[in-house]
């Protein structure tokens, strides 16, 4: 199992969750719960870019443990979670490489970094 480093952040991080099921480009399903990734929205489902959103994250979970700490309850079975996979933010990784952008709303700026190169560079949704 691997143990998130206490210098990425002061947040409480859960057991390891495997998921069950990619959603969409910014949402999962375990065996309990909804997860909707913290900071980040997901190109709409009409949207050219939303398949290879959906499909980028699923292969940043395939059969990996993830740890995840809890930002927002929506419901009983629905949480808006920040994830890691090892050190790496999912977020980060999805925002970085164009796969969604920032909800500024969550993350106040967390994420202005990686937005602004993947529109620089034209990566993913900004290719256009």
């Amino acid at each position: 199992m691997i143990v998130i480093a206490h210098f990425l952040s002061s947040e409480a991080y859960a057991d390891a969750m495997k998921v069950k099921e990619v959603i969409d480009g910014n949402t999962f399903e375990t065996h309990t719960k909804v997860v909707h990734l913290w900071g980040v929205d997901a190109p709409p489902p009409d949207s050219p870019s939303a398949k290879a959103a959906k499909l980028f994250l699923e292969v940043l979970l395939n059969s990996k443990d993830i740890h995840c700490s809890e930002k927002t309850t929506l419901d009983d079975h629905e949480v808006v979670m920040r994830c890691f996979d090892g050190n790496s933010d999912i977020s980060s990784d999805i925002i970085f490489f164009g796969m969604g952008s920032q909800n500024i709303s969550q993350s106040e700026g967390v994420y202005e970094f990686e937005e602004l190169e993947a529109r620089k560079n034209h990566r993913g949704m900004w290719q256009n």
